[in-house]
């Protein structure tokens, strides 16, 4: 393989704030593309695809992109968040079933005005979900990428959603945005993986008004430290993983991270 091939990454879900473009776009090494339903007509390597199962032509359009090395995807999390505690839609998932509260369960809950949920609502929220998180193990299964990553909440029930209904196994790369910067809240974040990231895993202050006060540009940034952080080590491990010749691996390594690993992303 010619030593000056470049690393293909594509970030799913790599909309709003487009964190994973910005962050790579940049470096010599690799080239990013990123995937969702914006309109970016003004970026050449952005595309506007229906990353769900509900997109009978997801595969031939992705199809069209160059195949990649890594797969990095953040998709939709709000269904699948526990934050709601009770009143959350989904109760449980194993290896069997699924445990889901319904219509009848949010029409009678007694609880106070301000915390009254829509079944409905809940339910969009849910299917989305259930179809953004297939899709994206439906691609990883179908691009055989080196390296996988799917970001979401720490407690968030798509792992379990992926494990046991996708057979999807992975490692949970468990990590805080405030860990890598003060000025974002503290965030529980993990990063599922078919590799060990070697993430910052000890909690740290953050600012609390950063998400609870945010506009939903401002909450779907991800730390720019904590990106190339993990980069750094995927990039490691493709080392270890043979996704490229020996000889390019070799001399992307020493001459690039271990000399200088900050001005790759600068």
């Amino acid at each position: 393989m010619n030593k000056n091939k470049k690393i293909t990454i594509w970030a799913l879900y790599d909309d709003g704030n487009m964190s994973y473009f910005k962050a790579l776009q940049n470096n010599e090494n690799c080239v990013i593309y990123s995937i969702g339903i914006q309109e970016h007509k003004d970026l050449k390597n952005y595309y506007n695809i229906d990353l769900s199962l509900n997109n009978f032509n997801l595969i031939d359009q992705l199809k069209l992109i160059p195949k990649p090395d890594i797969i990095i995807a953040s998709p939709p999390c709000e269904s699948w968040s526990r934050a709601d505690c009770s009143l959350a839609i989904w109760k449980d998932i194993s290896k069997t079933s699924w445990e889901l509260n319904n219509y009848e369960f949010y029409k009678t809950v007694e609880t106070t005005k301000n915390k009254k949920r829509d079944f409905y609502s809940k339910e969009q929220k849910r299917v989305l979900g259930e179809s953004t998180a297939g899709a994206t193990a439906y691609i990883i299964n179908v691009f055989q990428p080196k390296v996988w990553i799917i970001e979401n909440p720490f407690q968030s029930f798509i792992w379990k959603f992926l494990k046991f209904h996708h057979n999807l196994n992975g490692i949970k790369n468990n990590t805080y945005y405030s860990s890598y910067n003060k000025e974002f809240s503290v965030k529980p974040t993990c990063f599922y993986s078919n590799i060990n990231l070697n993430l910052k895993n000890k909690r740290k202050p953050g600012n609390a008004e950063h998400y609870s006060k945010g506009s939903y540009y401002q909450r779907s940034m991800i730390p720019k430290e904590l990106i190339k952080d993990l980069f750094l080590n995927v990039f490691v491990q493709l080392k270890k993983i043979s996704v490229l010749s020996k000889e390019y691996t070799k001399n992307y390594i020493s001459n690039s991270l271990e000399k200088d690993q900050i001005s790759l992303f600068d």
